[in-house]
């Protein structure tokens, strides 16, 4: 008979534990979803069109969602698995959707705002916006591009090509001036050379003819 309402209090938590993750998951897609409801008003910045900083909104509407996606409601109830006999998963349900949640949302909000105002993000993507919009209008679409698309690819690459080999022309030739000065001054040191040689024989011949002079005249005296 225990058993019996055991396995049936089993089943019964089973189901509700079931339905309360069903209603937390379905919280924490909502929650997630209207994770940054304002952000151009949270950022601090004035509402514009730029769509680098609507992409930059989805971006950060995107580490919300998958942040909260890395810790669900089943993975905080399993830090609690040994409270699971007193049935208190209503209890943890409201701390992980009115707690858990909003604590993350507002770390992970002021980590982004922060690196978004160190690295002055807004400002820049507005900037570059305004600098693609004023460039002229060359697509067929109607679309504003860079001036450079207005070329085709192989003037491009053939540009570059050219460029390349004048940085290259001026690499060589630094290279023939620097081997040019080691040769003259190789030649220099070897005409230095060249001309002690030239001065060490003189000097040896002259110490020779010295030293026979020397011999001849002491034959002399001895006669």
């Amino acid at each position: 008979m225990s058993n019996n309402n055991s396995n049936s209090n089993n089943n019964n938590s089973n189901s509700n534990s079931s339905g309360l993750n069903d209603s937390v998951t379905s919280s924490n897609t909502e929650q997630s979803r209207n994770a940054s409801p304002d952000i151009l008003e949270y950022f601090n910045f004035e509402e514009c069109d730029a769509i680098r900083v609507k992409k930059l909104m989805l971006f950060h509407e995107y580490i919300v969602e998958k942040t909260l996606s890395e810790f669900p409601f089943e993975i905080f109830i399993k830090l609690y698995a040994k409270l699971s006999p007193l049935n208190i998963d209503p209890y943890l349900t409201a701390v992980y959707n009115n707690i858990v949640l909003d604590s993350l949302q507002t770390a992970i909000r002021n980590d982004f705002q922060m690196i978004c105002n160190e690295r002055n993000v807004i400002p820049k993507l507005i900037e570059l916006e305004k600098l693609i919009r004023d460039q002229p209008t060359l697509l067929t679409t109607g679309k504003r591009c860079p001036p450079m698309l207005n070329y085709s690819p192989d003037e491009i690459i053939k540009s570059n090509i050219v460029e390349l080999k004048i940085q290259e022309r001026v690499k060589l030739v630094a290279q023939y001036k620097t081997i040019l000065e080691e040769k003259n001054q190789m030649n220099k040191t070897l005409v230095d050379l060249e001309t002690r040689k030239l001065e060490l024989m003189n000097l040896i011949e002259q110490k020779c003819k010295n030293i026979s002079h020397i011999v001849e005249q002491s034959k002399t005296l001895d006669q």
